[in-house]
């Protein structure tokens, strides 16, 4: 439920989402602050956003993004329909909520909840549905911040710090160095595993591939001649290459593969025809 105290008596609304205009939020701070005081109170803002808004309008124009608008702001409504807070519209798809005499877990509690009706509730449109997320950032006092413009800053980069990591999220502000360190923690040891993973790869490799290179280590890749000499074997293996010198009993010959050129060394005993080509 929406509070009509702390100076929004006379306060107006924006026509199109129905929550309080900008120019009303620091009358409303400065007043919800000095009662905070008083009392010795916490309480809570949240910066909450539409994801991919920007894209949305582009898509589908301005009409289909003010229905998304609309959407939005009933689902998150509905959400806080028995909470004591109040909503502003802060920028085009921006909003603040504050939640009076809650604490960081109770808002995050509340905003998860939101997020959560989004996904079941899903827009409607045209027949088709879509699917929309919110990112959102929490600051409380006095825990976070003690001013009206720490709160929102704080809370903004709460929700800027949501939409950088994945959107759909709610951060609190207290958090947000714990969850650098921890996705920074996480980055190295992906990065570690890759390492160790490719490690092993390396070694897989040189056990079963590099003797196989080293049996072949003297060919030499080299385009086909156009003229071969032919070295028939008694055992039937039939050989291309060149004759590269010739002794009595021996013939060292330059034997053609389709990976390259290798040399060999042949006994006139195990050759039963030579097949000299002319050149």
């Amino acid at each position: 439920m929406a509070t009509k105290y702390f100076g929004l008596e006379q306060a107006k609304t924006d026509f199109l989402t129905k929550f309080y205009q900008r120019e009303y939020l620091d009358l409303f701070l400065e007043n919800i602050l000095l009662e905070s005081r008083l009392n010795k109170r916490e309480f809570c803002l949240a910066v909450v956003d539409l994801d991919h808004f920007k894209r949305i309008n582009d898509r589908f124009g301005h009409v289909f993004g003010d229905e998304i608008l609309k959407y939005f702001c009933s689902t998150l409504r509905l959400t806080l329909t028995n909470t004591r807070h109040t909503s502003f519209r802060y920028g085009g798809d921006e909003f603040v909520v504050v939640f009076q005499e809650k604490n960081s877990k109770e808002a995050y509690r509340l905003l998860r909840k939101f997020s959560y009706n989004l996904s079941r509730r899903p827009f409607l449109m045209h027949n088709r549905f879509y699917r929309v997320t919110s990112s959102s950032g929490i600051a409380c006092f006095p825990n976070d911040a003690t001013t009206p413009d720490e709160l929102v800053k704080m809370a903004d980069s709460a929700a800027y710090f949501s939409k950088r990591n994945g959107r759909n999220l709610t951060t609190m502000s207290r958090k947000i160095k714990y969850l650098r360190l921890r996705n920074n923690f996480l980055a190295v040891c992906c990065l570690l595993s890759i390492l160790w993973s490719s490690y092993r790869l390396y070694r897989a490799m040189n056990i079963f591939i590099d003797p196989a290179f080293k049996k072949i280590r003297n060919v030499r890749v080299t385009l086909k001649p156009e003229y071969l000499d032919v070295l028939v074997l008694k055992n039937g293996a039939f050989l291309e290459g060149r004759i590269l010198a010739e002794t009595d009993d021996r013939i060292i010959f330059s034997i053609y593969l389709k990976s390259g050129e290798g040399n060999s060394v042949f006994h006139k005993s195990e050759i039963a025809q030579i097949k000299r080509r002319s050149r």
